[in-house]
């Protein structure tokens, strides 16, 4: 954290942060302030800071995961000098709980962070396809609700003989549909996932003749998701992957957004790899 070179005092009343370090030019300490302190997902925040006028000029801003675009420069009051404020719309997907939000005056990080307390209910993110029995060759339809940005499709194998792009069909609803191949199998597992990036992953594995099956995988702070999946039985114990070659039951593993299927033998060095990563 960088500060202008003093010693940090910092005094908390109100909402409204006194920092004794990033002093202007006219050697008064900045202060920032924050209202409305506890809102709904979306809704408008406005930040203040006042007694900044630092020596390199520029002026003063701020930055939260809570805000649409992460970060936001203040603008200047005109007839208050050092003065600096603008409102900013929160994230519609914002799930409740505190945000931290980062002032800065000039190059200067003010020395402690105020807080937003997002209430209401958590936003959740849902996926369905209809019909949700198919043969190959056949239109699935795939409606997706809760995201207010444009959720991913993801064809892991190919399934579909085109594409499968959503539109908007809402404020938070989406919706799309493809053809699948003729030449899929209905002795394989498909995988198909759909990324709401600022809520979860949904995973689906569809198979000709049967029902498709959702496997939920909420995505947090960029940790690996694992959805157990059975793979299709063969009768003699074993099951069929999507290259078509008996294996053992597969484990669906979504990684940033993306879905490897594992068999059960390779899983153990998957792990190995990711504690090696991490070490």
């Amino acid at each position: 954290m960088r500060i202008a070179g003093l010693a940090v005092m910092v005094a908390v009343v109100s909402g409204m942060v006194v920092p004794a370090g990033a002093a202007s030019a006219v050697g008064s300490a900045p202060t920032a302030s924050l209202t409305p302190s506890t809102i709904r997902a979306g809704q408008s925040i406005t930040a203040t800071v006042t007694d900044c006028d630092p020596p390199e000029g520029g002026g003063a801003r701020i930055e939260s995961e809570l805000l649409t675009s992460g970060r936001g420069d203040l603008d200047s009051v005109e007839g208050e000098p050092g003065t600096w404020r603008r409102s900013f719309p929160t994230n519609l997907d914002a799930i409740p709980r505190q945000y931290k939000f980062f002032f800065y005056c000039g190059e200067s990080q003010l020395s402690t962070t105020l807080a937003v307390t997002v209430v209401g209910p958590a936003p959740k993110f849902t996926a369905d396809f209809t019909p949700d029995t198919f043969l190959p060759g056949d239109r699935l339809t795939l409606t997706t609700s809760g995201c207010h940005t444009l959720p991913r499709v993801s064809d892991m194998n190919r399934m579909f003989t085109t594409h499968l792009d959503l539109h908007p069909i809402g404020v938070t609803r989406h919706r799309g549909s493809a053809v699948t191949k003729r030449s899929i199998s209905p002795n394989l597992v498909y995988i198909v996932t759909v990324n709401c990036q600022t809520l979860a992953v949904l995973t689906f594995t569809l198979t000709p003749g049967q029902k498709i099956v959702e496997h939920p995988s909420r995505r947090t702070g960029g940790q690996t998701g694992v959805v157990p999946v059975g793979g299709v039985e063969t009768g003699d114990g074993s099951s069929l992957d999507s290259g078509g070659v008996p294996v053992v039951p597969v484990a669906v593993i979504v990684v940033g957004g993306s879905a490897l299927a594992l068999t059960a033998g390779l899983w153990p060095a998957y792990q190995r790899r990711r504690v090696q990563e991490d070490s």
